[in-house]
């Protein structure tokens, strides 16, 4: 069935803008596709190493692979969100992409050799001199796959990102199988380490075959600025904004886990597990908006609108089941996990709808250069957040976490309201 064959199925308004705007919905489910094989085989990949070393190993294994994922958000996010704004306007996109990807490998080795220095305790698998440099390889190698990701949607090729996914996803898995064989007698967190890195060597190096032509004709038709300094324009803020937007979900089950018993934790961290798939939506959207709308900035009140309406769209069926069947869902697994984790998973679901909101207003932010408003919304929604998180978890309601979130984001929609009005006072503007 070909793209437009698909679009005509839909409802007519839906359709229409879909096919008008097929290289967002592209993006957007590329992106959401490769989310969904990464946790599927994530999820394979921890039962394969659970038969095979003892709980310890595990332990000490996830926490490298936590670490390596805020070092990859930290060193990378912040980069990708400028690369999808400005790498369209380089005379050349592939040289200042390579040099991108390098200035982000050795920020992410930076990072973890800070790591190894600061929280020796925190991260003590490491230490044998093999682990300990499997760790700062994989610190290079990790920033790079979230780079490349975002570089990918400027010039249309989102496929990539669901074949690197892909590649990433069994590679691991089957080095993992090898390694885990009891002839060979290799340590849990060496071995993970090992398989990551590896296979997401291989992944980033068949992104970086296949989309080399792309960048390079692309970069025959532009006459933008050659070097890095289109990159460097507003980081900070783009820093902030990015980081505030990543790490809170992040950061929040590790609140939790930490602070909850064991069985309040396994409630909430399955409901948030479940409850993610609307968070999955909206960013994933946006993030190609980012990169279709700075293409032609006059037709990004059309983007806007058509990506507003695909994620709701998508959003309909989850937000639905989880208000209305959402402790049926979590019962599959166990039988207290829908009376403990029922009401988490409702605000959850609501608070999807404030998220969409503003996840689209600092897409819009970005697109017109206004670093400094998208930064200050995802500030402010990460700090009301976290704050949120801390005193519920005071009191131990599971829900109350789900509605802090949901406050947070709504506290997003009334700074992205407050902004609009002020601009309607001093310019005059007619912000929707």
């Amino acid at each position: 069935m070909t793209s437009s064959e698909w679009t005509d199925r839909l409802p007519t308004g839906l359709g229409r803008q879909l096919s008008a705007n097929r290289h967002l919905a592209k993006g957007a489910i590329a992106i959401m596709m490769a989310t969904l094989i990464a946790s599927g085989a994530g999820w394979i990949y921890w039962v394969v190493g659970s038969h095979r070393w003892d709980t310890s190993d595990i332990g000490a294994s996830l926490s490298l692979v936590a670490a390596l994922s805020i070092i990859g958000l930290v060193a990378g996010q912040p980069v990708t969100i400028t690369l999808l704004v400005r790498l369209g306007g380089a005379a050349k996109p592939w040289s200042v992409l390579l040099r991108t990807l390098l200035a982000t490998s050795l920020a992410g080795l930076s990072l973890a050799l800070l790591c190894l220095l600061l929280l020796p305790h925190s991260l003590a698998a490491t230490t044998t001199w093999p682990v300990k440099l499997m760790f700062l390889v994989s610190a290079l190698v990790t920033p790079t796959s979230i780079v490349l990701d975002g570089a990918v949607l400027v010039v249309r090729r989102s496929a990539l990102i669901v074949a690197r996914t892909l590649v990433h996803s069994i590679g691991k898995l089957a080095l993992l199988g090898v390694m885990a064989l009891p002839a060979l007698a290799i340590g849990g967190p060496f071995a993970v380490l090992v398989s990551w890195t590896l296979a997401q060597i291989v992944a980033c190096g068949l992104v970086v075959n296949k989309s080399r032509s792309s960048f390079r004709d692309r970069g025959d038709e532009l006459t933008g600025n050659p070097n890095e300094a289109i990159l460097l324009r507003g980081l900070v803020p783009q820093v902030i904004g990015s980081l505030a937007a990543s790490l809170p979900p992040q950061i929040l089950p590790l609140v939790v886990v930490a602070s909850l018993g064991t069985k309040s934790a396994a409630w909430f961290s399955i409901t948030w597990l479940v409850g993610g798939l609307c968070f999955m939506i909206s960013p994933a959207v946006s993030q190609t908006l980012l990169a279709e709308g700075t293409r032609s900035t006059q037709e990004l009140r059309t983007s806007v609108k058509a990506a507003a309406t695909l994620s709701l769209a998508l959003l309909a069926v989850p937000l639905f089941v989880y208000v209305v069947a959402g402790r049926e869902v979590l019962n599959f697994f166990g039988n207290n996990y829908g009376r403990m984790g029922g009401g988490l998973l409702i605000a959850l679901a609501v608070s999807s709808l404030p998220d969409l909101v503003t996840n689209l207003a600092v897409t819009v932010y970005r697109i017109r250069d206004r670093l400094v408003h998208a930064a200050v919304t995802n500030l402010v929604i990460a700090v009301v957040a976290i704050l949120g998180t801390l005193l519920a978890v005071d009191h131990h309601n599971l829900a109350g976490i789900g509605w802090s979130w949901c406050v947070a984001q709504s506290c997003g929609v009334i700074v992205v309201l407050v902004i609009a009005g002020v601009d309607r006072q001093r310019h005059g503007l007619r912000v929707r």
